[in-house]
């Protein structure tokens, strides 16, 4: 039986200002957000090294600088967890988190230009920045970066930018 996950991404920026649909329903048992020292656990029993290294190893990313190897299955699928429990409420497009792992790693260089984010062409550095930091107004955009690890920012600028090209979020979220 063929299913298609219809995503929706609202194309704004503020809760506020938000005509978001609903979430969409998430499967029972879906993967939950790992955040602050989750992250770390995970992140560190990936590459094999301690939460004290994972940590430190985060803190000394260059902000305007994606991180080398930083998208894989379970780093995508946090990221979709992420994305449905953190930003789906203003922003729209909730799914199931195990679908971010059929999205494609980011070829290698990308971060370093500007891209569609949210039907505006903008620089990811900045779209780091405005999830790390927060909007000119936290009331419509509060900021991310006291919860979220840097490498976790940058995945969810790559969730992002493939689900801002509505046409290749269909491609790669399909399920067959």
């Amino acid at each position: 039986m063929k299913h298609r996950l219809l995503l929706v991404v609202t194309l704004s920026f503020g809760c506020t200002a938000s005509t978001a649909p609903a979430p969409t329903a998430i499967e029972p048992g879906a993967p939950r957000p790992k955040i602050g020292a989750d992250w770390f656990k995970l992140r560190a029993d990936q590459l094999g090294i301690s939460m004290a290294e994972a940590k430190a190893r985060d803190s000394k990313f260059d902000p305007a600088t994606p991180p080398d190897a930083f998208w894989n299955d379970a780093t995508a699928v946090n990221t979709g967890a992420v994305w449905s429990a953190l930003c789906s409420e203003c922003h729209g497009g909730a799914t199931d988190p195990r679908d971010a792992a059929k999205i494609p790693a980011p070829a290698a260089g990308w971060g370093t230009g500007a891209a569609k984010i949210f039907a505006t062409e903008r620089p990811l550095a900045a779209a780091f920045a405005t999830i790390h930091d927060g909007g000119e107004d936290p009331k419509e955009m509060p900021p991310w970066g006291e919860k979220l690890a840097g490498e976790q920012i940058w995945a969810l600028v790559h969730y992002i930018q493939t689900l801002s090209n509505t046409a290749s979020a269909r491609v790669h979220l399909e399920k067959k």
